[in-house]
């Protein structure tokens, strides 16, 4: 649910914020028309407008059994979907400036599939936005999201907090430095692509056995499960976690070396490229010293290699260095600025600066999807829609209103119209 009456911020990748549109960045899969999206304001208009809203939210949300009361069909959606309003208004009149957003990206297609799923600020919108690449017609309720079940269930789901809880910032940051936020909101991204992953298995399981499931993602579970190798160790060894900077806890030399310009990444994931990083450093004495042998003794004297390399690799230019890195088979790049991020040539081969026409803030430039087809090719990217943009659109063509309901609903302000010039 949005705090406000906020357009959608005109970025392909971004999430909704405290305040923003739901499903906010949300494309359309290649060659559909432009999202569309109802707004219901539960808390403004008379009773009257809101039941009938509601009654018609809940014949989409509640499937065949509130369609056949409605004496409708069962209206054949596909994409996601939350909850319709709750029959008891209270949570509603609480916080009395929430309102719902019914996002519907792309066209409806016959046979589609219909999917419930809570999605929230930047997770939700990020897995749909996914589905949404792939053709996928999107409709999203949001609330706040630790699950849907447990102690603490009732408390507000965001990125921070959950890489706090989750233990990620504990093992972000500088060696002697405090916890450090991650520069993207990556508990949220994963949650999204972890929801992403778990829709496609539900249509998997629907296609096979010809039933649904239910499918709880949350930000917190997200995290936990992502600490991997950090959580082994703990869970296994009791070891405790520590920041580590750019460097790795188990390999040695894994980080970013400051060069007299920038900053440059290597890692020697085995001996042998221990050796050559060694040689392209003009260190020979260095790979021949027993104390740095091995990995695992290269571990134990991590401050004293460090120490060479670091002196070693402050003498060039970064890009002397990834001169005499380029061909030797040892991993390596540069740190990147957003401008030598976009300007280098393989992120413009694969693709991933996209350009489309946004209808408040004209043509913008926007990431582009991280995975390609073999089958089919990604179209021009498409806007998410303005917060309200197709209300009377979707009245008419989805939920069957009448013009004079239509209307009524309009003048009392259950619903809002955003006109598009």
């Amino acid at each position: 649910m949005a705090q406000e009456r906020r357009p959608v911020p005109p970025c392909r990748g971004a999430g909704t914020q405290p305040g923003a549109a739901l499903g906010s960045g949300l494309p359309p899969a290649p060659a559909r028309p432009p999202s569309r999206e109802i707004r219901a304001c539960p808390g403004s208009g008379t009773g009257r407008g809101r039941r009938r809203l509601r009654r018609a939210l809940g014949a989409v949300a509640s499937g065949g059994d509130a369609a056949r009361r409605a004496g409708k069909k069962e209206p054949v959606l596909r994409g996601t979907l939350e909850e319709p309003l709750p029959r008891s208004c209270r949570r509603l009149r609480q916080s009395p400036e929430r309102c719902l957003c019914l996002p519907f990206p792309g066209q409806r297609r016959r046979g589609a599939e219909r999917r419930r799923f809570p999605g929230r600020v930047l997770a939700g919108p990020f897995a749909t936005m996914n589905l949404g690449d792939l053709g996928a017609e999107v409709i999203k309720v949001e609330r706040p999201g630790y699950g849907q079940t447990g102690p603490v269930v009732q408390r507000g789901g965001y990125d921070s907090i959950a890489a706090a809880v989750s233990g990620l910032m504990h093992i972000t940051g500088h060696e002697d430095g405090e916890p450090v936020r991650p520069g993207v909101a990556m508990t949220d991204l994963a949650t999204g692509l972890y929801t992403y992953g778990a829709i496609m298995a539900g249509l998997l399981q629907r296609y096979k056995t010809g039933k649904g499931l239910h499918i709880d993602c949350n930000l917190l579970s997200t995290q936990v499960a992502c600490l991997t190798h950090v959580a082994a160790n703990y869970l296994n060894c009791k070891i405790e976690a520590k920041r580590w900077g750019t460097a790795h806890g188990s390999i040695v030399p894994y980080q970013a070396f400051k060069t007299k310009d920038g900053y440059i990444v290597v890692g020697a994931g085995n001996d042998h490229q221990f050796v050559t990083v060694c040689k392209i450093l003009n260190l020979p004495e260095v790979s021949k010293d027993s104390r740095y042998k091995t990995n695992t003794l290269r571990v134990q004297n991590r401050k004293e290699l460090i120490d060479i390399l670091s002196t070693r690799f402050s003498e060039k230019a970064t890009i002397e260095w990834l001169q005499l890195f380029e061909g030797s088979g040892v991993p390596y790049g540069p740190i990147n600025n957003m401008q030598q991020v976009f300007s280098d040539p393989q992120v413009l081969h694969n693709g991933l600066v996209m350009e489309m026409n946004h209808p408040t803030a004209g043509k913008i430039a926007v990431p582009g999807p991280g995975v390609r087809y073999s089958e089919f090719a990604m179209s021009h990217p498409k806007p998410p829609p303005l917060v309200g943009q197709h209300t009377v659109e979707i009245l008419k063509s989805v939920l069957g209103y009448e013009d004079d309901a239509i209307e009524e609903l309009l003048c009392t302000g259950a619903v809002a119209q955003h006109e598009v010039r």
